[in-house]
């Protein structure tokens, strides 16, 4: 389902059990619940105005895309299979890596505004070395297991 640069403020997917690919991104959504979608395996919510979003509930997902909203936490442990993540441009400090053992990027892309640095933190995630990355001390502070 593609409704990007559409100005919605509010959305209501619940219903759509099966969705599979959702973009969003360029509207105004402050929440978006994605509980009863299960089935869901790409995400864009970029360029909206989300402060939280759980995605617990989407196990299944593969590409998330973030970017530009409102995040101080995502919490991407149920979601095993992600491959593509893009979080940058939110308020977010330390983000846990260490279920995601599939992400294929070689660096993560945040910007300066939420002390997020180029990151080359997931090769370690990879070798199963590191799994916490705090940003609050950029990338000195990367917590072994």
């Amino acid at each position: 389902m593609y409704l990007s640069g559409n100005s919605l403020a509010v959305l209501d997917i619940s219903k759509n059990l099966a969705l599979i690919s959702l973009d969003v991104s360029g509207n105004q959504i402050t929440e978006l619940d994605t509980g009863n979608n299960k089935a869901l395996r790409l995400l864009n919510v970029n360029n909206n105005q989300l402060a939280e979003f759980d995605i617990s509930s989407n196990a299944k997902l593969t590409e998330l895309n973030t970017a530009g909203n409102k995040l101080a936490a995502l919490d991407i442990g149920n979601n095993i299979d992600l491959a593509n993540l893009n979080a940058e441009s939110n308020a977010l400090e330390t983000i846990d890596l260490s279920k995601n053992t599939k992400l294929e990027l070689d660096t993560l892309m945040f910007d300066e505004s939420s002390n997020w640095y180029n990151l080359y933190a997931l090769k370690y995630v990879k070798s199963g070395n590191y799994y916490i990355v705090n940003m609050k001390d950029y990338v000195k502070d990367i917590s072994k297991k």
